[in-house]
């Protein structure tokens, strides 16, 4: 029987391309010649420069996820409502810049206290968690944007 090897594969074709290499490399040349693009604020006479509204979004976002987490721990949403998802409560506090509350927290939504027993346990239930987890510990040089805030007390979402 004759001895049959197969024969080896031909080599692909090289895709080097000398020109596509200079080409890339002239490009790369010309971007780092480039100055950087400028960013522009649009600023009013005699006021300091303002955030771009991407980061004071985050920013906000920080602070509110801060002042979340510290009040969720002393919040403990009503068991047993038939409802619950109903039970949303609004609060309004006024934060002195240490954190402690500069009065007591006010309930927002008041119509539905006298005539849901529900709700009535919801909303006292989240005016003790603000009293209970008060002083808050937040950014002093943020005060401006924490010293008057609204919280939402979701049983869904705490």
């Amino acid at each position: 029987m004759p001895n049959i090897t197969p024969r080896d594969k031909p080599a692909p074709p090289s895709r080097f391309n000398i020109n596509r290499i200079e080409a890339l490399l002239d490009k790369r040349q010309e971007e780092e010649q480039k100055p950087p693009p400028r960013k522009f604020a649009v600023n009013e006479p005699d006021k300091e420069p303002t955030i771009s509204s991407a980061a004071q979004r985050l920013r906000l976002a920080s602070l509110e996820q801060a002042i979340h987490t510290q009040i969720s721990r002393c919040w403990s949403a009503p068991v047993g409502a038939s409802y619950a998802e109903t039970l949303i409560v609004e609060i309004k506090i006024q934060l002195a810049r240490d954190g402690s509350l500069l009065r007591p927290p006010e309930i927002l939504n008041q119509s539905r206290l006298q005539s849901d027993s529900f709700f009535r346990a919801a909303a006292e239930a989240a005016r003790r968690a603000v009293q209970r987890c008060t002083p808050l510990d937040l950014p002093v040089a943020d005060y401006d944007e924490w010293k008057d805030t609204k919280l939402n007390f979701d049983p869904s979402k705490m």
